[in-house]
């Protein structure tokens, strides 16, 4: 079952994060029919903007983050529920032999965007610093935001199924409170030093609980909230609509003159099919 769980530590000099984000990911993968090492780099970036974006305070915020290489450019959008969307340049890229999955991006950013309501949206930027997507976010809020923190991503494919189809994902992340203590960080950081990775931890059987009390080992835990994490669009045929009506004198005709028209939606592969009277009757055209 697929589960986002918070938490502070009793002292309250560090709040966690852990995820369980399989059935979220097998649901984008089948929606774009990933190569085995997308569905990995995917999930990856998408369970970290998940974690994230239950930390948002308000309904209506949104975190998103935004990953642009030499060959792969990325984008997961998440709300304060926990709900993703996506998209991916290259659905269908696998590494050559002998490279990583990081070689996705080589040398690229990392864009972190917050969207809080406000008049205009808060980012920050970082240059990518290996192209594994843990690293990459672990960099960005310790440069950028000068916060200790420390996340770790995994993604559990299926090897006996010969599509490498995913089994499981998930991940988590430990942030200190201003002020925490050099001797806290250090207990911390020998805590996730000996941790197996979050494929492996997956493997055993580990859910989101488990993984949390595994990386704040020795420290009391205290569990805020918890929210399931779900592929979901917010796309809608009567948005789709109000696009058609946007367009200017010029296209409006040439589409009303196809026997039909498909739009589709970028975030979740959604298809939308408007008959040429469908579309003169949406411009009030005879």
């Amino acid at each position: 079952m697929d589960r986002i769980t918070r938490a502070v530590s009793g002292d309250k000099r560090f709040f966690a994060a852990a995820a369980v984000t399989g059935e979220a990911l097998k649901d984008a993968a089948e929606r774009f029919s990933f190569s085995p090492a997308v569905s990995v780099l995917f999930g990856r970036a998408m369970t970290a903007a998940a974690m994230l974006g239950v930390t948002l305070k308000s309904g209506g915020e949104s975190i998103a983050l935004k990953f642009e290489g030499e060959h792969e450019k990325m984008t997961v959008v998440a709300n304060e529920k926990g709900e993703v969307k996506g998209t991916v340049s290259e659905p269908l890229w696998m590494p050559k032999e002998g490279e990583s999955l990081g070689s996705a991006f080589g040398k690229g950013t990392l864009t972190v965007m917050r969207d809080l309501g406000l008049k205009e949206a808060y980012s920050g930027k970082i240059d990518l610093k290996s192209g594994e997507i843990a690293d990459d976010v672990t960099e960005y809020f310790q440069k950028s935001e000068q916060t200790p923190f420390c996340c770790s991503l995994g993604v559990l494919l299926d090897t006996k199924s010969e599509s490498l189809a995913v089994k499981s994902a998930g991940g988590f992340f430990v942030s200190a409170m201003p002020g925490c203590e050099e001797e806290l960080l250090k207990r911390l950081d020998e805590n996730i030093a000996v941790l197996p990775p979050v494929s492996a931890m997956l493997e055993s059987g580990m859910d989101d609980v488990d993984i949390l009390k595994a990386a704040l080992h020795g420290f009391d835990l205290k569990i805020t909230e918890r929210a399931t994490p779900k592929y979901r669009c917010d796309c809608s045929r009567k948005k789709v609509s109000a696009m058609l009506l946007s367009l200017g004198k010029e296209d409006r005709e040439k589409i009303a003159e196809d026997p039909y028209t498909e739009v589709v939606c970028h975030w979740c592969n959604a298809r939308y099919r408007f008959t040429s009277d469908e579309v003169k009757k949406l411009y009030g055209m005879k």
